[in-house]
C-alpha cells in the first residue's frame, strides 16, 4: 500500500540523556574524598533517602576544582539536551539556568523512595562510585523511572499479548556505573532500590532551574 507523508512520532514523551564521561577516574577520586569528608562534618539532610546520607543542596558552592569540573559537565549535558530537542537556534534563546546540587551516600540497605524534584525543569545524577553491588541482589541500587502516563495501566487492563505490552512499559531501570551521568525532567518520578554491597555507593544529584 502506498501512503503519503507517513510519519510515526512519540508524543508526550520524557527525554532521558544518558552518557558516560571517559575522563571520570581522576574526577571521581577527588569527588569521593571530598564527599566522604563532608559526611564527617555534617549530619546531612532528610530528603528522599531512607537511611544513607545526603548533603545540603549547596554542593555547587563547594570550593574545589573537582566540583567546578562537574558543574561544567552538567552545563554541557543541559546544552546538549536543549539543542537535541529545540534545535541550536532556539536552544540559544533559552537564557541562563541555575544548578542546585547535593551528594548522596548509600550503604547496605539504604534506598530512596519514589519521588520527583518539584520546582526543577531538569534533574540529574552523576555516579562517583557505583560501589560493589551484591550479585545475589540483582536490583541492588538500581535507579527506576516510572511511566508518567496511563498507558501501561491501560495495556494491563486490556490483557493484550506481551509483544504489544512492551510498547508501553510501566517503568525503566538503569544500573549505575562509574562516570555515568543522567539528565531527565524534574517531574519524572523515580526511585532507588535498596543497595547491597561491600563499599558505599556515592552519587551527586542536581536540579536545573531556569
Amino acid at each position: 500500500m502506498e501512503t503519503a507523508n507517513r510519519i510515526v512520532k512519540d508524543i508526550f514523551s520524557a527525554p532521558l540523556l544518558q552518557c558516560v564521561w571517559k575522563d571520570h577516574e581522576s574526577l571521581n577520586k577527588s569527588l569521593m574524598s571530598l564527599i566522604l569528608a563532608k559526611r564527617e562534618q555534617s549530619p546531612g539532610e532528610k530528603m528522599s533517602n531512607t537511611g544513607g546520607w545526603q548533603s545540603e543542596k549547596k554542593l555547587q558552592t563547594w570550593e574545589s576544582p573537582a566540583v567546578a569540573q562537574l558543574i561544567e559537565k552538567i552545563n554541557t549535558v543541559v546544552t546538549l539536551l536543549l539543542t537535541e530537542r529545540l534545535g541550536e537556534d532556539e536552544a540559544g534563546k533559552v537564557g541562563n539556568w541555575y544548578i542546585a546540587a547535593w551528594a548522596n551516600i548509600n550503604e547496605v540497605g539504604d534506598y530512596n523512595t519514589l519521588h520527583n524534584h518539584s520546582g526543577a525543569f531538569f534533574s540529574g545524577v552523576y555516579y562517583v562510585s557505583a560501589g560493589t553491588p551484591d550479585e545475589l541482589h540483582p536490583f541492588s541500587g538500581v535507579l527506576t523511572f516510572r511511566n508518567p502516563t496511563l498507558s501501561a495501566l491501560a495495556v494491563d487492563n486490556l490483557r493484550v499479548p506481551k509483544q504489544l505490552g512492551s510498547m508501553f512499559r510501566s517503568e525503566y531501570s538503569i544500573n549505575p556505573q562509574n562516570g555515568l551521568m543522567l539528565l531527565f525532567p524534574g517531574w519524572l518520578q523515580h526511585e532507588v532500590h535498596p543497595y547491597f554491597g561491600s563499599s558505599p555507593r556515592v552519587s551527586i544529584s542536581w536540579d536545573v532551574v531556569f
